[in-house]
């Protein structure tokens, strides 16, 4: 059983209650993180924030706790996170404004929705694994997209 967590301190937890490990990023993200999802397989897990920064990041990696570059456990915190990195983007450099405030996996682990705005509020619709935006859906006139649902059916690819 895995859980991730996201705190307003910038930090990231991922638990695993098989091993009875905890591994923590305290610099990841260079602001508050909104909102934390796992995919459906539990391969993925997205984090968001107000710094306008995606994660993703891969799961079996993180739950193993072994550290792929050198084969081995991490051994003090804070830990280095990119091993664990599967993608990453940053919005400011795509947009105008910043915050990612919600994130929902798609139930057939292909596409990953992100809520975003404050100037244009927007519903990003990416690709599960490498992040790549297909589109943007507008609906909301002003404000942040500050909670996002989608169903486990998988009708999003």
């Amino acid at each position: 059983t895995a859980l991730v967590t996201g705190s307003y301190d910038s930090s990231i937890c991922f638990w695993n209650f098989t091993n009875n490990r905890t591994i923590n990023f305290q610099s990841t993200h260079e602001d508050e993180v909104n909102a934390v999802d796992l995919n459906h397989s539990e391969t993925l897990a997205y984090s968001v924030s107000d710094d306008g920064q995606i994660i993703c990041w891969n799961l079996p990696r993180l739950l193993t706790g072994v550290n792929p570059t050198t084969g081995k456990p991490p051994t003090s915190a804070p830990y280095n996170a990119s091993p664990y990195i599967h993608a990453s983007i940053n919005l400011p450099s795509m947009r105008a404004h910043r915050s990612v405030m919600s994130v929902a996996a798609a139930g057939n682990d292909s596409v990953v929705l992100f809520g975003e705005g404050h100037r244009e509020p927007d519903v990003l619709v990416c690709r599960a694994k490498s992040l790549k935006v297909m589109c943007a859906l507008k609906g909301h006139v002003r404000g942040c997209v500050a909670g996002l649902a989608v169903s486990h059916g998988g009708g999003l690819a």
